[in-house]
């Protein structure tokens, strides 16, 4: 949304974001990837569960 220079992506979430897998089994637990799509060109998102 906007115009020109003011151009913005704006995305509702009700999850948790990390910077890297790894993050996620710093305190011994693993994930599982339970769905993988196509967010927009070039993204990717992922759904996973903690085990």
């Amino acid at each position: 949304m906007g115009e020109d220079d003011n151009v913005v992506s704006f995305g509702v979430c009700g999850g948790p974001h990390v910077e890297h897998t790894g993050v996620l089994s710093e305190d011994g637990k693993r994930f599982k990837i339970t769905k993988e799509e196509s967010s927009s060109a070039g993204i990717r998102r992922i759904k996973a569960v903690l085990r």
